[in-house]
């Protein structure tokens, strides 16, 4: 086999691990706030913490011991404005510990930018 199709490889490898390394941390630190959070309130908002294409389908998860609010909103991180606005869809089934679920629904929202949900 070439040095270059080894040293791609090797490279490619080391992508990998950087890749998987990274994204643990952000899956660890993204826990960790939610189990911060979640010792001041019974709700809890499941997003995806890489983010959505402007055109793609966006929807998170709310679930809670108690019943959900009925309204969600997304905040500019930068203006800390409501920028989009809309009901939650409550789901009828429940699973786990958890029962009250309701899907956020914000696809029709386009804009690129960075932006937080807000239950209630």
């Amino acid at each position: 086999m070439p040095l270059r199709d080894l040293t791609r490889r090797r490279k490619d490898a080391e992508d990998s691990l950087r890749i998987a390394f990274w994204g643990g941390l952000c899956i660890l630190f993204a826990l960790r706030t939610v189990s911060t959070f979640a010792a001041d309130t019974d709700v809890f908002v499941r997003v995806n913490q890489l983010g959505f294409q402007p055109a793609g389908v966006k929807t998170a998860i709310a679930f809670g011991h108690s019943a959900l609010p009925t309204k969600f909103q997304l905040i500019d991180v930068a203006a800390q404005k409501t920028v989009f606005e809309a009901e939650s869809q409550p789901i009828e089934e429940s699973w786990g510990e958890f029962k009250h679920h309701a899907e956020l629904q914000f696809t029709e929202f386009d804009k690129a930018g960075s932006y937080f949900v807000r239950l209630g």
